[in-house]
């Protein structure tokens, strides 16, 4: 009896140094691309000190809009209040395309972290949410995702995304003849192509993809999703409900 739990608390401590180790890995990664951004794209001082703010507290609090908010601020900073939203040669020099790929991957980690901070004090044993509301289900989840992973289980998108991007500015041309004359820019017309073309096919795929999940799913998997449905659509005023609940409790 005592070996089973002494080994069972050393399997859990094993779950615990794995997850800690990958969410490590993840902050630092963050960390670091946030300070190449910043050294690489000449943010002004005031700014960077917005930018660092930002980010240590989206990784302290685990919040995606305060990622968004940073990118948004970066974005704002580096092409509209530098440079004026001039485009100059449209030939991308070595610092450019640093610096679009230390904000992809200062996403890709930020987004990861996140995620894998939230899922781990959700499903793992003795931290979080799964400790305080004595779930007996925290051992099965905990058994069932051992392994908390770096990069995923759909990292092929990534390369995948990378290859379509890099085909669709090789086939549109940069400069675009405007059929009705010279309202915008050609290569203002070429990025309105480019991003309303996106759009297009991301909303019909999410639909059809839609459409034909629905049609697949079993009674009890369209209850869930009726259930999540409405949640959906009453979570607001359930949320002040179950606040003004739990205040009455507690004052009990």
């Amino acid at each position: 009896m005592g070996n089973s739990k002494k080994s069972e608390n050393m399997s859990e401590d094993g779950v615990w140094s794995k997850a800690d180790k990958v969410l490590g890995f993840f902050g630092f990664g963050a960390g670091g691309c946030c300070l190449a951004i910043i050294s690489i794209g000449l943010i002004p001082t005031f700014l960077s000190g917005i930018l660092f703010i930002l980010f240590a507290f989206a990784i302290g609090f685990r919040k995606m809009f305060l990622i968004y908010l940073f990118l948004f601020i970066l974005i704002m900073a580096k092409y509209i209040y530098l440079s004026g939203f001039q485009i100059g040669n449209p030939n991308l020099d070595v610092r450019e395309l640093l610096f679009v790929g230390f904000v992809f991957a200062f996403y890709g980690f930020s987004v990861r972290y996140i995620d894998l901070a939230n899922a781990v004090e959700a499903i793992y044993p003795g931290q979080g949410e799964s400790s305080l509301s004595g779930d007996p289900n925290a051992a099965g989840l905990a058994g069932q995702y051992p392994n908390p992973t770096v990069i995923g289980g759909r990292w092929y998108f990534i390369p995948i995304a990378i290859l379509v991007g890099l085909a669709l500015l090789l086939v549109i041309p940069l400069e675009i003849q405007n059929v009705r004359g010279d309202i915008t820019s050609r290569r203002a017309t070429r990025l309105i192509l480019i991003v309303l073309g996106i759009f297009i096919c991301w909303f019909v795929s999410v639909n059809i993809i839609k459409f034909v999940a629905r049609w697949q799913m079993s009674s009890e998997q369209a209850d869930v999703s009726i259930r999540s449905s409405i949640a959906n659509e009453l979570w607001r005023d359930q949320k002040r409900l179950e606040a003004y609940r739990y205040k009455r409790k507690q004052k009990r």
